[in-house]
């Protein structure tokens, strides 16, 4: 569980587990669908960028594998840029957030 390797003891993450199990976070109730609402700029923001990755074809053992390498930071730019959304230091850092853990998954890596 990645609640433990972020340093949560077993009573935080008993914490959490009734929080979801209740709907979410005290004083959000049904309206929690997994999603922070403090991230759900970085998390839309990102979605709408989904058409953006960089990829490449590398050679693994005689087989072309196609690799993930990132988003395209010019192409995302211009799509935000497009949807009118204000890309700020922090909603960037969040997107490389995502877009590190999506780039793993996408490449079959492990976290």
């Amino acid at each position: 569980m990645d609640a433990r390797r972020f340093g949560m003891d077993e009573e935080q993450i008993a914490e959490i587990r009734a929080a979801l199990g209740r709907g979410g976070p005290s004083g959000f109730g049904s309206a929690f669908r997994g999603v922070w609402p403090v991230n759900v700029p970085i998390v839309a923001a990102f979605c709408a960028v989904g058409s953006q990755w960089r990829t490449t074809i590398v050679g693994a053992g005689g087989v072309l594998v196609t690799r993930v390498v990132g988003l395209d930071y010019a192409g995302m730019r211009v799509a935000l840029d497009a949807l009118g959304t204000v890309v700020t230091p922090d909603l960037f850092a969040g997107i490389q957030v995502m877009e590190g853990a999506a780039r793993d998954a996408l490449n079959g890596e492990n976290a």
